[in-house]
C-alpha cells in the first residue's frame, strides 16, 4: 500500500466530490477526484497501482459505477483494488448486483463524516492484508510444511498458517484471504466469545487486536486451540477449521445482509464462501466448517 494511502474519488456531483475530498484529506489521506465513469476508468488504466481505494457512485450519466467496477475486475491489477459504492440503494436485489460485480463496502446516501472514514478504514485494513497476503504467499524463501493436521491459538498463527495453506492451492493469493477471514473467526469469536456488538466496540474504540491479545493470556482460554485438519482426494482438498468454542449462527453470515452494509466487519464470511473457496459448508453448531478446493483441470 502507498506510505500515504491514495483515495479515488468518483461522483458527477461536484458538491459530493468536495464533501468526500474534505473529510478524506482531514485524516490525512491523498485524494484525487474523477467527474464520471470514463474520466475514473482513463485515470485508472493509466496509473494501476496508484489507488488504493476507490469511493464509486452507482449512478451517473454515461459510464455507471457499477459498469466502471465490472471493468475492474476484468483488469489483472484493478481488480484487487479496494471499491467502496456510493449509494442510495439499499435493497438486498441492488446488493446483490454490486456483490456479483465485486464490490463488498457500501456508502448509502446520504451518510456521515464517521460513517465514511471508519467503512474506508476498514477497506485499507482489507487492502493491506490482501497486499502481505500477496507479498507471503510469493516468498519462497520459507519451507512449506505439507501435512495433513495444524493447531493454532494466536493472531499471529493464523496469518502464517493462513499462508501456507494458501501455497497449498492453486490462485493462493485468493484463496490466503479467505483462509485468514476463517481463522480469525475461530479464535475471536469461536475460542474468545467475542460477540458481534461487541467487535464493533472494539474496532470503533481501536482496541480489537489487544483484548484479543489479552483474553488469549487468561487461564480459561489458555488451552484453546483451533485445530485445521485437510483430506485430499482426485477432486481436490478438504479443509477442515474447527474452533473450541459453542458455536454461532453462521447463517447470518455466510450471505451477505444489506442491513450490514455500513458496518465495519461482518462480510468476512461471506467473502470466503464468494471469492477465495470452491465451496464453504459450516457443521454443526458453527464450530466446524469445511472448505474446498478443487484440483485445477
Amino acid at each position: 500500500m502507498n506510505p500515504t494511502p491514495n483515495m479515488l474519488v468518483v461522483d458527477d456531483e461536484p458538491d459530493n466530490r468536495l464533501i468526500l475530498e474534505s473529510y478524506l484529506q482531514g485524516v490525512g489521506y491523498e485524494v484525487e477526484t474523477a467527474r464520471h465513469g470514463e474520466e475514473a476508468w482513463f485515470k485508472l488504466i493509466a496509473a494501476p497501482n496508484r489507488y488504493d481505494i476507490v469511493l464509486l457512485d452507482w449512478m451517473m450519466p454515461g459510464q455507471s459505477g457499477l459498469e466502471v467496477l465490472q471493468q475492474m475486475q476484468q483488469h489483472p491489477q484493478l481488480r484487487h483494488v479496494q471499491v467502496i459504492m456510493q449509494t442510495a440503494r439499499a435493497r438486498s436485489e441492488e446488493i446483490q448486483k454490486g456483490i456479483d460485480a465485486g464490490a463488498w463496502y457500501y456508502l448509502t446516501k446520504p451518510f456521515d463524516e464517521e460513517t465514511l472514514l471508519a467503512i474506508v478504514k476498514t477497506a485499507l485494513t482489507d487492502r493491506q492484508n490482501y497486499l502481505d497476503m500477496q507479498y507471503a504467499v510469493r516468498d519462497e524463501t520459507g519451507s512449506l510444511l505439507v501435512g495433513n493436521r495444524f493447531v493454532i491459538r494466536t493472531l499471529e498463527e493464523a496469518k502464517n498458517l493462513a499462508v501456507l495453506l494458501a501455497r497449498l492451492c492453486s490462485d493462493p493469493e485468493r484463496r490466503g484471504l479467505g483462509f485468514l477471514e476463517i481463522l480469525l473467526n475461530a479464535i475471536e469469536h469461536g475460542n474468545l466469545g467475542i460477540g458481534y456488538e461487541e467487535k464493533t466496540r472494539l474496532l470503533a474504540a481501536g482496541g480489537w487486536e489487544a483484548e484479543i491479545n489479552r483474553r488469549l493470556a487468561l487461564p480459561q482460554y489458555r488451552r484453546k486451540m483451533v485445530e485445521v485438519l485437510l483430506e485430499r482426494d482426485l477432486a481436490g482438498t478438504l479443509f477442515l477449521i474447527k474452533d473450541q468454542g459453542q458455536g454461532f449462527d453462521w447463517r447470518k453470515y455466510v450471505k451477505f445482509d444489506p442491513r450490514r452494509v455500513t458496518h465495519t466487519h461482518g462480510r468476512g464470511i461471506a467473502m470466503a464462501q464468494y471469492v477465495s473457496f470452491d465451496r464453504l459448508e459450516y457443521r454443526g453448531q458453527g464450530n466446524a466448517v469445511a472448505l474446498f478446493v478443487e484440483k485445477r483441470r
